[in-house]
């Protein structure tokens, strides 16, 4: 999962240099809207839980 973050990460930064201007701030607001809703998504979807259920 961490991997998988880290190359999200490097794909939105390198995104970034291919916009200029008002373009670059669009793009970086509405990446950064959509991985928090992803993570919100994901975090509705477990219910809060973090970890295993197994005690």
């Amino acid at each position: 999962m961490v991997i998988h973050y880290g190359s999200n990460l490097l794909t939105g930064s390198m995104m970034l240099q291919a916009f200029t201007g008002g373009e670059r701030e669009t793009h970086y607001i509405l990446f950064v809207a959509f991985a928090c809703l992803a993570a919100l998504i994901v975090l509705w979807q477990t219910e809060l839980k973090l970890g295993s259920d197994n005690p």
